[in-house]
C-alpha cells in the first residue's frame, strides 16, 4: 500500500513560486508607498519652513521703522519699540539675532532689496528660496513702508 500523506515536489515548487511572487509584490508596494510618503513629508516640511520664515520676516518688517544694511550681508531692522533685529545669511542658513531661523539643508538663498523712489514710499523686498533634494520653493514679498518717517538707510 502506498502512503499518499504529503506533497509532491511539483506541488512544493508551485507553492514556493507563488509565495515568492506574492512577497515580491508586497515588498514592491511597500517600497513604493514608503518613497511616496517620504517625498510628501519632505514637501510638507519645505512648505511649512517657507511659511514660517515668511511669516516671521513679514511680521518683523511690518513693525520696522528703520532698515540699515551692514557690510557683512546683514540687515538690521529697527522696530518702533527701539529694539533691533538682525537678519544674516551665513553658511546657507538664515539667522535672526544670531539664532538659526531656517535649516541649512533647505536654505538656497535669500535676497534683500530696498527701493526708494522720489514719488513713491520706500519699499523693502525679499526673495526667499528654499530647496530640498527633490523640490524647490521661492517666494517674493514686497512691503511698502507704512511709517511716516523714511527709513534712515534710504535717506539721501
Amino acid at each position: 500500500m502506498i502512503d499518499d500523506a504529503g506533497f509532491t515536489l511539483v506541488e512544493l515548487l508551485v507553492a514556493m513560486t507563488l509565495a515568492i511572487v506574492v512577497t515580491t509584490l508586497a515588498s514592491s508596494t511597500y517600497l513604493f508607498l514608503a518613497r511616496t510618503v517620504s517625498v510628501w513629508q519632505e514637501g510638507v516640511h519645505l512648505e511649512n519652513t517657507l511659511h514660517a520664515t515668511l511669516t516671521r520676516l513679514t511680521e518683523d518688517l511690518y513693525e520696522t521703522t528703520d532698515i540699515d544694511r551692514l557690510p557683512d550681508s546683514t540687515y538690521a531692522l529697527v522696530r518702533a519699540a527701539g529694539d533691533t533685529i538682525r537678519y544674516a545669511l551665513r553658511n546657507r542658513a538664515l539667522y535672526r539675532n544670531g539664532r538659526i531661523l531656517t535649516d541649512s539643508t533647505l536654505m538656497a538663498g535669500v535676497v534683500f532689496s530696498v527701493t526708494a523712489k522720489p514719488d513713491a514710499p520706500a519699499a523693502f523686498e525679499f526673495r526667499l528660496t528654499l530647496s530640498s533634494r527633490r523640490r524647490a520653493l521661492a517666494s517674493t514679498v514686497r512691503i511698502v513702508q507704512r511709517h511716516p518717517d523714511p527709513w534712515r538707510s534710504l535717506r539721501p
